[in-house]
């Protein structure tokens, strides 16, 4: 087990906190390329998500990012994550979540400032990285002594992620991109997430927002590449997807707390949009196994 007092890894950590490993999830190459996962917060918890095999399109805050095999995808504490449904999915990944993470200057569970960028290519440690992280996955359904190892499993990557953001002055995002029209696209956007469990539409938004309804969906498209209206589904989809994921609420409750006023409406749209039904859906994911080979 590890403790605070006599490890030296606890120095690297503010007030001498160790983190701890939360969950693992792992996703293959099929169900990938079926489903996407939607964009959906965490906001208790960190996430660090490895690209096995594939590439696709993903948003971390408020930039989208090309991925690939290979890379790390940084999901810091309650910082908007995922994929547009009309995006294309070709990879598998492993996910780690990680709490009680605190690095000097920085909030609880975030591991790179707001102008880092967020996605690291692991490079010629590609195959030892990939190996920790399903090492992680395969140990995180185990007993409680192999929850222990996941624990320094995720400490020694979390010191590896930031030594390599400290080496990489290239990894920055490019605040020049953010003119006020970035602004007004991440004001809606932000207007959206905060409320995407009440009644929306956006001509509410944009009176909110004191602009035009027709200049709101112009801003936002042209820098998120799905309209307002596209977008808010997708953020209820996400967050229910995510629901089904991690916790044992059932559909009906899941469904209200993502956004749809009613149970049929909200199995229709999630039929629509991820292929399957919620509860079926969550048996998809149930014990998956890392079986095919992630350099394919």
């Amino acid at each position: 087990m590890i403790t605070n007092s006599l490890n030296p890894i606890s120095e690297h950590f503010r007030g001498r906190k160790i983190p701890k490993f939360v969950d693992s999830h792992y996703i293959n190459r099929e169900h990938s390329n079926k489903h996407a996962f939607l964009f959906h917060t965490h906001p208790d918890k960190a996430e660090l998500y490895f690209v096995c095999a594939g590439s696709t399109r993903y948003m971390v805050g408020d930039h989208f990012y090309n991925i690939s095999a290979g890379d790390i995808v940084i999901c810091s504490q309650g910082v908007m994550h995922g994929e547009s449904f009309m995006d294309y999915h070709a990879d598998s990944s492993i996910s780690i979540g990680v709490t009680n993470l605190f690095l000097e200057n920085l909030p609880e569970n975030v591991l790179c400032g707001p102008n880092v960028k967020p996605v690291i290519s692991s490079g010629m440690l590609t195959d030892q990285i990939r190996g920790i992280f399903q090492l992680v996955y395969s140990l995180s359904a185990g007993k409680e002594s192999e929850m222990e190892i996941c624990d320094m499993l995720t400490v020694s990557l979390i010191l590896l992620i930031t030594e390599m953001i400290q080496s990489r002055n290239r990894l920055r995002v490019n605040e020049a991109a953010i003119t006020p029209a970035f602004t007004v696209a991440k004001r809606i956007r932000g207007y959206i997430d905060d409320n995407y469990n009440y009644f929306l539409s956006v001509a509410d938004i944009a009176k909110r927002m004191n602009i035009s309804e027709s200049y709101a969906s112009h801003v936002f498209k042209d820098f998120y590449g799905l309209s307002p209206k596209q977008y808010l589904t997708e953020r209820r989809l996400g967050e229910a997807q995510k629901l089904l994921q991690l916790t044992k609420m059932t559909v009906n409750e899941i469904g209200e707390s993502s956004g749809f006023s009613r149970t049929s409406h909200f199995i229709t749209i999630f039929q629509k949009y991820i292929g399957l039904s919620p509860a079926k859906y969550r048996a998809s994911l149930v014990n998956m196994k890392v079986t095919e080979d992630p350099q394919k």
